[in-house]
């Protein structure tokens, strides 16, 4: 039986902190909590304290590697991650503390979806951060201290990734793990609920009734502000009916409630047609931005095709190795590593199949045709030269180079 994978949600204040390295670049760093032990979380699910700490541990080694690339939401599974979706880079995680949680510590990239995590935390939103394991679970076990049953991560459970998202599945605190596991009693009421957590209903009444004194409030200072518009029209009215009876014409009361209203009605159509204007034009900077990057990313790979002609032209699968770059640096550093490469496997071959030396003199000079020995070592070399990208020899070729 195969081990399922396990997606598991934790909701917390992420801190993002602004610092500069010792070249003086600007770096940001994001941290928080991203795990829980030995309590229920969103999904039903428990992880034992010792199970996950050992997770931890093997995880960390991809850390110190710099491997652990934090996605903005899952990425599609029937692709693969993508590096175009990475918004940080994991550099440190903690073990459990003595409540269970874990945290860890990551670098926010500058562009794309990093720019975008750094934006949301900066305008006071909540982000999810998400694992990704695989394991095995034990459905329908008691948990000593909580109440129902709940399913019990196993030994041998791996940690594979930490994401950005943003549904909750861990829960905030003891009330509210206690309040998920009572949602799923059919026999649960309202009352029911009130009686075990009487203090979490102190909170919502107390923020219910606090928005009630607000709302009243605001609405007690619109009745005023509406009277005091009656008695200024109606003094208003009276002086002029005094100085010119004449030129007096009623103004109906109803006229001038209809004239606010009317007032207010363009107000909100001109703020509503604002907000729209504002999300289309994010929409096109968000757009520029990545079109830029792109531009830059194809000027790059210009650039080095004409330094470095010979690579792309005998080499047809090494314009290829561009595709998946996000920007003009990752360009650069893929050419870098696929051109030593080469270099290394063309060097390795001039030193294995070295030419034969050429024959004195009074040698025999050699035939058109090779020899039994010159075509299999022929076809030896044609074998290297394609497993890098090369083209074959023809035995012409094998001639003019074994004279």
């Amino acid at each position: 039986m195969k081990p399922k994978m396990l997606f598991e949600i934790y909701h917390s204040v992420q801190k993002v902190e602004e610092i500069l390295d010792e070249k003086g670049t600007k770096k940001y760093i994001i941290s928080g909590i991203y795990t829980k032990a030995n309590s229920p979380n969103g999904n039903n699910n428990i992880y034992p304290g010792q199970i996950l700490q050992e997770a931890i541990n093997k995880f960390r080694e991809k850390v110190k590697q710099g491997k652990v690339k934090m996605a903005m939401d899952h990425p599609d599974f029937c692709k693969g991650g993508q590096l175009k979706e990475t918004a940080a880079i994991m550099t440190e995680l903690s073990d459990l503390d003595e409540q269970g949680y874990a945290k860890y510590k990551a670098q926010i990239i500058n562009k794309g979806c990093g720019e975008i995590l750094r934006s949301i935390v900066d305008a006071g939103g909540t982000v999810g951060v998400s694992t990704r394991g695989e394991g095995f679970t034990l459905p329908e076990q008691e948990w000593p201290g909580l109440p129902g049953k709940y399913n019990i991560i196993q030994s041998g459970y791996k940690l594979k990734n930490v994401d950005f998202v943003d549904e909750p599945s861990v829960s905030e605190s003891e009330d509210t793990m206690q309040l998920e596991n009572m949602k799923r009693s059919k026999d649960m009421t309202i009352e029911q609920l009130k009686k075990d957590f009487p203090e979490l209903f102190k909170i919502y009444d107390a923020t219910f009734e606090e928005k009630i004194a607000s709302l009243t409030k605001l609405l007690e200072d619109e009745k005023a502000k509406i009277i005091h518009t009656e008695s200024y029209s109606s003094k208003l009215v009276t002086t002029i009916k005094e100085m010119h009876p004449e030129l007096f014409v009623t103004i109906p009361e109803s006229d001038v409630i209809k004239t606010k209203n009317e007032e207010v009605e363009n107000i909100t159509k001109k703020l509503t047609e604002s907000e729209i204007k504002l999300v289309e034009t994010n929409k096109k900077i968000s757009i520029l931005e990545s079109e830029k990057i792109k531009l830059e990313k194809e000027k790059k790979i210009e650039e080095l095709k004409a330094k470095n002609p010979e690579y792309f032209t005998s080499f047809e699968f090494f314009a290829k190795k561009f595709e998946c770059c996000v920007n003009a640096e990752e360009v650069v550093k893929v050419f870098e590593s696929n051109k030593e490469l080469i270099d290394n496997v063309k060097s390795d071959l001039a030193k294995k199949f070295t030419p034969a030396p050429s024959k004195s003199e009074n040698s025999e000079k050699k035939t058109e045709a090779l020899t039994e020995a010159q075509k299999q070592h022929l076809n030896v070399m044609n074998s290297q030269r394609l497993a890098v990208g090369m083209n074959s020899w023809t035995e012409e070729d094998y001639l003019k180079i074994n004279k």
